[in-house]
């Protein structure tokens, strides 16, 4: 079952079920790494896994059996921010306040640029050609690759704008700040639309849908918010979490999210009515990153753990705790 064909009902099961390593949920655990894991990415075409660590190195797997196939020397900071350019051409990196570029076979490419502190979250334009960083400053930027072309700067937080994100078509950019606030801005020209407060905590990550109607963000205030393009209000609280969250994901379909949090857990939760479905247990320390994998069937977790594991969003998953319409 492909989770992006599910048709939901608005029937929920009571039930909220708590998932291990003992649930057969778990797929692996790879345990390459050698310090914390804070970062996470899948290749668009789902075949490769990157991994970003503490270690100041980061690793690239084969999703087919989860084989080790490079792992870099070390770079010069922790790598807090990994991800792969649309076309497949790079896998970017932030190594400390460097936005470095390799092929997908490790090759080392460029240093692109550099900010002036440690880049926090990286996200990339449809077409590649647009790169979008956060850092420990109040402004955040987007750079144009292979351009000559000074960086677009965006102001207007009060403290640092660690979290960053485009929409599908890049025409808007999310940022989340440690002023405890959410803003959305448009790309080009340069121009803030609306503040989006609520939130009583740090904002450390942002996503918008892939429909490009909601953005949910997560915060240290234990809670996810989800907020309708074009109001200023959140339309849904998802509370549940014993500490701060770190990371925050839609599934491909837009109908679930799942977040993680320094309370070592992930849970998932249906967008709509705001329902915890599942809490995914197992990781022994901060889940720090989730990757889903493009076809919504698999994602993926880092960890202070110093481990990435491998989940299944299998059937059961959802057939135990929501009624369907359709099941294709």
């Amino acid at each position: 079952m492909k989770l992006f064909t599910i048709v939901l009902s608005v029937s929920l099961l009571v039930t909220v079920n708590v998932l291990s390593q003992d649930s057969g949920i778990l797929k692996l655990t790879l345990k390459d790494h050698k310090g914390a894991v804070k970062s996470l990415a899948y290749s668009p075409d789902g075949k490769l896994l990157a991994t970003g660590s503490e270690d100041q190195t980061f690793n690239l797997y084969t999703t087919s059996e989860y084989e080790l196939v490079f792992s870099s020397e070390e770079r010069y900071r922790p790598i807090y921010a990994i991800t792969f350019t649309p076309d497949q051409k790079k896998v970017l990196i932030g190594a400390g306040k460097f936005l470095e570029s390799y092929t997908p076979a490790g090759v080392y490419i460029d240093r692109e640029f550099s900010r002036n502190t440690d880049i926090m979250s990286i996200d990339i334009s449809p077409n590649s050609s647009m790169v979008l960083t956060g850092t420990y400053n109040k402004t955040f930027q987007v750079n144009l690759l292979k351009s000559d072309k000074p960086a677009i700067e965006y102001e207007g937080h009060q403290k640092s704008a660690l979290a960053v994100a485009f929409n599908a078509d890049a025409t808007l950019i999310a940022s989340g700040s440690l002023d405890e606030s959410v803003k959305l801005w448009q790309t080009q020209p340069a121009k803030l639309l609306y503040t989006l407060e609520g939130h009583g905590g740090n904002i450390m990550s942002v996503a918008f849908s892939p429909g490009g109607e909601h953005l949910a963000s997560a915060s240290l205030d234990k809670s996810a918010r989800l907020w309708q393009i074009g109001e200023e209000k959140s339309i849904q609280t998802f509370n549940g979490h014993q500490k701060g969250l770190t990371d925050i994901v839609f599934t491909p379909n837009g109908h679930f999210i799942l977040t993680a949090s320094f309370d070592q857990t992930i849970r998932l939760w249906e967008v709509h009515s705001g329902k915890m479905l599942f809490t995914f247990t197992g990781h022994e320390g901060t889940v720090n990153a989730l990757a889903m994998a493009p076809d919504g069937e698999t994602f993926a977790s880092a960890s202070d753990d110093e481990t990435v594991k491998i989940w299944k969003l299998a059937p059961q998953v959802f057939v135990e705790n929501l009624y369907f319409d359709q099941i294709e």
